[in-house]
Parts: C-alpha cells; sequence; structure tokens
C-alpha cells in the first residue's frame, strides 16, 4: 500500500457508486451475482476510504486489510477476505455459488456494508 494525498473528490464518487450497487442488488436473483455484487460494494466502499485517507492499494488484499483500520475484527476480515477469494473463483474459474453460502452470510455481509456506509459518511 502506498501513501498518496487524500482524494474526496475520488472518495465520494466511489462511494456513489457502492451505494448505487447496493441498491440495486434486490433486482438480481442469482446467489453467484449476488455474491459477486455483495463484494464490489464493500470492496468500492473500502477503495472510498482509502482515498479519502491518501492510501493506494496494491491489491484486494491491501484493500481488504484496510478494515483494521476501520476498526474491524478478525472475524469480520475472514469473512470478506473468503468473500475476496470466492469472487476470484467465480471470475476465474467459473464457480456457481450455493444459494446456502448466500442465505448464511447475507446478513453479515449486510452488517459490514453498514458498517462501512457509517464510516464513510462520518469521514465526509
Amino acid at each position: 500500500m502506498r501513501k498518496s494525498e487524500p482524494n474526496l473528490g475520488k472518495s465520494k464518487s466511489i462511494y456513489n457508486l457502492a451505494m448505487l450497487r447496493y441498491s440495486n442488488i434486490s433486482r438480481l436473483d442469482d446467489s453467484t451475482l449476488l455474491t459477486e455484487a455483495y463484494y464490489e460494494v464493500i470492496k468500492e466502499l473500502l477503495v472510498s476510504l482509502l482515498a479519502r485517507d491518501g492510501y493506494k492499494p496494491d491489491d484486494h488484499v491491501d484493500i481488504i486489510k484496510y478494515m483494521y483500520k476501520c476498526g474491524f475484527e478478525d472475524c469480520d476480515f475472514f469473512l470478506i477476505d473468503e468473500l475476496r477469494k470466492r469472487r476470484n473463483q467465480i471470475q476465474y474459474d467459473g464457480l456457481h455459488i450455493s444459494s446456502d453460502y448466500l442465505r448464511r452470510n447475507k446478513p453479515r455481509f449486510n452488517n459490514v456494508i453498514m458498517r462501512l456506509k457509517k464510516i464513510c459518511e462520518n469521514k465526509f
């Protein structure tokens, strides 16, 4: 991760994109597409915070590790890191996600999103 100048405009723009994506998530009815969408929303909220705080991540792991600086705990990090791995398997291996996986984890994903949303809004 590299230090850069804080960029409030970029931060707000990425935040707005994440919220737009999140508001449309209910239109998806496929567990694989929903899994991807949840990952993208969480990633974009974290990228928004990184831009606001003046950091440029080198990879997606750097993005997710930033959760620790936002007050998240290991269980949250591991949940989202597992989501990252599933999203990569979807993208690169054609993995299909079971509806059971999403049913078990959707409330936790939503919780992370709401916490990140609040942190973003407090920084603007």
